[in-house]
């Protein structure tokens, strides 16, 4: 039902962006025509091409819990704290096949690290490290030789490293003189009550490319239920991500 939820409530935005670009290309060959130019052939530019890009990004990610029986609906952090998200840093290299109309694929292989304070909690920092994996279908639409934009929609499946708790008091100095802060307390990602080291999630994303550089941003609605919170048995909890990353493409045209 949850899956069914989502599609439903994605799909009026997907189409309105959709029908958005399929507008933007037919006002951009008119133009073109009728500046006596030769109109782009959308079914044919990205014929066969592959695109190698190194990505660098910002994330976000919380929990959202409902609790079911009348309860209310939660957005936290790691900490539990009510509206509040972990934040990080995204680094990798993605890979996007094309085939003929535009049509193709992305994925690739990311590493993320996420950082929370957490001074009202007896912790300076939190500290999270996170392989990430992309297997989405992608759909590109040129407006130019030199632009166009994609949309692409498909899994997101996440694993935990680790996740480590620091406090800046405790710390020790190493034989260089190094001033050295220990690892205070490790989250346990397999007890009950806290989030899994896996997660997959269905996303939702939107790109823009001029020449050699892609803006792209993606939505992640989890649909690992990481049920938190172990004193309400219907209670389910997912993870939810939101990705902003800047790409430097290497095509290859064939």
């Amino acid at each position: 039902m949850r899956l069914i939820k989502l599609f439903r409530t994605s799909a009026a935005g997907f189409y309105s962006v959709l029908g958005f670009a399929i507008t933007s290309m037919f006002f951009n060959s008119t133009l073109a025509l009728a500046q006596d130019e030769q109109p782009i052939d959308l079914w044919t530019y990205n014929n066969g091409g592959t695109s190698l890009g190194i990505e660098f990004g910002y994330v976000s990610k919380q929990w959202v819990t409902d609790l079911k029986d009348g309860g209310d609906k939660l957005h936290e952090d790691i900490f539990g704290r009510e509206d509040r998200r972990l934040h990080g840093l995204q680094i990798g290299v993605g890979y996007k096949p094309l085939t003929r109309y535009g049509l193709g694929a992305s994925t690739g292989l990311f590493y993320e690290a996420y950082f929370a304070s957490g001074r009202d909690y007896g912790y300076d920092r939190f500290v999270e490290h996170n392989l990430y994996l992309p297997l989405h279908a992608l759909f590109q639409i040129p407006f130019s030789y030199d632009f166009s934009m994609s949309l692409e929609c498909g899994l997101g499946l996440s694993y935990v490293l680790s996740g480590d708790f620091m406090n800046d008091d405790d710390y020790y100095y190493n034989e260089y003189g190094e001033r050295y802060h220990p690892v205070v307390d490790h989250l346990d990602y397999s007890r009950f009550g806290n989030p899994k080291h896996f997660n997959a999630a269905l996303e939702f994303g939107i790109g823009l490319k001029i020449d050699k550089v892609s803006l792209r941003a993606i939505y992640s609605l989890g649909i690992t239920d990481h049920h938190l919170y172990t004193n309400y048995p219907r209670s389910t909890t997912y993870q939810n991500k939101i990705n902003v990353s800047l790409i430097l493409n290497i095509d290859n045209e064939d």
